[in-house]
């Protein structure tokens, strides 16, 4: 990923700027992570000194145990691990600028498991939230010869954004 957002004078490549292409969804993840860094800092950094900075050391290899009655509590309760920012901002611009500040944990978790008493998911389900279609056919790639032979129903969701 850390490859992806480098341009080959090592800088920040321009593409960074866009959702549409590898060092867009890369940058947005990097930055979501480590707001506080400008594109300098974060071309003169290396993917082991990020990761061994103490916020993101104090993530990685941890688990979050929640329990709730029900699934709107248990939402409530994911939202701020696995919500991104922009989803999170009500539109008041003081409520905005705090968030900007604020370490962002989606890119950093790997699995959310969800256990349930509810008969329809008794064999289990895997939840996977992807940022792009893109991501969603790696993801297929990836997991196809293991998980898909095994899976009885697929659903892929997925949001409708019109371009103005």
């Amino acid at each position: 990923m850390f490859s992806d957002l480098l341009d080959a004078n090592g800088k920040v490549s321009r593409e960074a700027s866009s959702m549409e292409g590898d060092a867009g969804v890369a940058y947005q993840k990097i930055k979501a992570v480590y707001p506080q860094k400008t594109r300098e800092m974060l071309a003169q950094a290396s993917p082991q000194a990020l990761a061994n900075e103490i916020a993101v050391r104090n993530i990685l290899g941890t688990k979050k145990v929640f329990k709730s009655g029900t699934a709107k509590g248990l939402y409530s309760r994911l939202q701020h691990y696995v919500d991104s920012k922009e989803k999170l901002a009500s539109g008041a611009t003081g409520q905005r600028k705090k968030l900007n500040d604020t370490m962002e944990y989606w890119p950093l978790i790997k699995v959310v498991r969800i256990y349930t008493k509810a008969k329809a998911l008794s064999t289990g389900a895997v939840v996977v939230d992807l940022v792009c279609f893109n991501d969603f056919l790696l993801y297929l790639n990836s997991v196809h010869s293991k998980l898909l032979i095994h899976t009885i129903v697929l659903h892929a969701v997925a949001g409708h954004h019109p371009r103005s």
